[in-house]
C-alpha cells in the first residue's frame, strides 16, 4: 500500500493550519449582532430605505413600523458603521449615524422624521414610562418669532390647575435653539386630585438674558395632556401661528 499521497495530505494541512498569523480570527469566530428600527407615524413621514455601511438591506421601513424585528438581521458586529435612512427608491438622504453593534447583541433604534412638522431626529430610547405619565421631547420649530443668530435656553414650569395656584420649577433644557430637540423628560399627566397639570415652556436669549416674546408680548408656549398620552411618547413642537395678523407662541403635541 502506498502511504505518499496520504503523509503529503497531512503535510499540506498541517502547512495551512499553521500558516495562520498569530491573533488573525479564524472565520467561525467571526460575530454578528442585530438592529431594528422603528418609525414614528407623523403626518409628512416617507417610506424610507436603509442603508448599513453603504449596502441596502432587504425592505423598507413604514410610518408606524418597525424593521428588523422578523425575520432578526445579522450583521457585521464590533466595528463602526454608518446607517444611513434614505427616502424609499432614491438617492436622497434623510437621517444617519454612526453605530458600533455589539456582538450576539441588538441595538434599537427610533426615528421621527416629518417633512410636515420639519422633524428629523433619533428619539431618546430611555426608561419605559407608566400610564400615569408621558415621556416628552421638545422640538423647537420656531421661525420669525426666534431671530437668526440667538442662541437659547428652554425653562420648563409646571402649573396646578386645582385652584392652588402651585407653580413647580421643572428645570431648564439648555440650547433649545432653532431645529433642535430637547433630551427625553418624565412628566405626569395629573396631579393628586386627578386634574392635568398644565405646562409652559418659555425661552430665554443667553446673550440677553431676556426671554423671547410674541406680537402678543406673551412669553408663555403652553401645553397639557390627556389620558390617551400615558404610557407613551410626546413631541412637543414649539411653532408660531398667526391671530388677527400678529405672530403667536403656539404649541403642537405629536404622541407616538
Amino acid at each position: 500500500m502506498k502511504t505518499f499521497p496520504y503523509r503529503l495530505l497531512l503535510l499540506l494541512l498541517a502547512t495551512a493550519i499553521f500558516s495562520c498569523k498569530k491573533g488573525e480570527p479564524l472565520k467561525s469566530e467571526h460575530r454578528f449582532g442585530s438592529l431594528t428600527a422603528a418609525l414614528a407615524d407623523l403626518p409628512g413621514t416617507p417610506v424610507m430605505d436603509i442603508y448599513f455601511n453603504g449596502k441596502k438591506l432587504p425592505d423598507s421601513l413604514i410610518a408606524g413600523g418597525t424593521y428588523g424585528l422578523s425575520p432578526k438581521l445579522l450583521l457585521d458586529a464590533g466595528v463602526k458603521a454608518k446607517l444611513a435612512f434614505k427616502k424609499h427608491g432614491t438617492d436622497s438622504l434623510l437621517i444617519d449615524t454612526l453605530v458600533t453593534i455589539p456582538a450576539a447583541n441588538l441595538l434599537n433604534f427610533r426615528l421621527a422624521y416629518s417633512e410636515d412638522l420639519g422633524l428629523k431626529t433619533f428619539l431618546d430610547a430611555g426608561a419605559s414610562v407608566g400610564v400615569d405619565s408621558v415621556k416628552m421631547q421638545l422640538f423647537n420649530n420656531l421661525t420669525t418669532l426666534l431671530p437668526d443668530g440667538i442662541t437659547v435656553d428652554g425653562y420648563l414650569t409646571r402649573a396646578h390647575n386645582d385652584g392652588s395656584g402651585i407653580i413647580d420649577d421643572l428645570g431648564v433644557m439648555p440650547d433649545l435653539n432653532r431645529k433642535t430637540i430637547s433630551k427625553a423628560m418624565i412628566l405626569a399627566l395629573n396631579d393628586p386630585s386627578g386634574t392635568p397639570y398644565g405646562y409652559i415652556v418659555r425661552l430665554k436669549d443667553k446673550a440677553s438674558g431676556q426671554f423671547l416674546t410674541d406680537d402678543f408680548f406673551g412669553e408663555s408656549l403652553a401645553f397639557s395632556f390627556d389620558s390617551s398620552a400615558g404610557g407613551k411618547t410626546a413631541i412637543v413642537s414649539l411653532v408660531q401661528t398667526i391671530q388677527r395678523g400678529k405672530k403667536k407662541f403656539a404649541a403642537n403635541i405629536a404622541i407616538l
